[in-house]
């Protein structure tokens, strides 16, 4: 079982019908014959009264036939042009989307836009080729170029192991003792020791 619909078929089945149409005709036509009343000669003349009556009613059913055959001819036919109709429809309605894309591909190559890729997409951003070394500051992952000087900083620079600095949120950083900002840190004046032999004299 199968939905799909070749039209040139149905087409051709139609005509197919049509042609069955001109055989029952020429049957019609033997039945009127062999109805007449000089069909049988002077001396059978008495047959056509007898006969006639079965013999009209086979010719009912030949032209009852050959309505059926052509209303089904016409019927198949009309459903291949509107499976034509169908199908050519939905092939205008594709290529408006497909247009519509090449134009919104056409904008964004203008515009040079790097198009989205993963880290194994192959994908080298617009300005320098697959084969050439990336631009510093340029990170894999993201495809994006990251600025240098004293914009970059901790908290924008792109991180190859996905950290925090990665997705653009400022990394937590604990404060810097006064050791590490370069102030002296306070500490207690030492008073010096003395020798264990040291002795004051002054006192004899």
């Amino acid at each position: 079982m199968t939905f799909q619909v070749e039209a040139e078929d149905l087409t051709a089945h139609a005509s197919h019908l049509e042609a069955l149409t001109d055989r029952v005709d020429t049957a019609i036509s033997a039945a009127e014959q062999a109805m007449s009343d000089d069909a049988y000669g002077l001396l059978c003349s008495f047959l056509p009264p007898i006969i006639s009556p079965m013999e009209q009613e086979g010719m009912d059913a030949l032209k009852a036939v050959k309505e059926g055959i052509t209303t089904t001819a016409e019927n198949v036919r009309q459903t291949a042009k509107e499976y034509q109709e169908t199908d050519q429809a939905g092939a205008d309605n594709f290529s408006q989307f497909d247009d519509a894309v090449r134009v919104k591909e056409s904008a964004v190559a203008l515009r040079g836009v790097v198009p989205a890729a993963g880290p194994a997409g192959g994908t080298a951003p617009v300005g320098f080729s697959s084969g050439s070394d990336a631009p510093t500051g340029f990170s894999a992952p993201s495809g994006r170029i990251a600025p240098e000087g004293p914009e970059m900083t901790d908290t924008v620079r792109t991180s190859v192991s996905g950290s925090p600095a990665q997705q653009g949120t400022p990394m937590y950083s604990e404060p810097m003792r006064p050791t590490q900002q370069g102030t002296p840190a306070y500490s207690e004046p030492v008073e010096p020791l003395r020798p264990a032999s040291y002795r004051d004299d002054t006192s004899v």
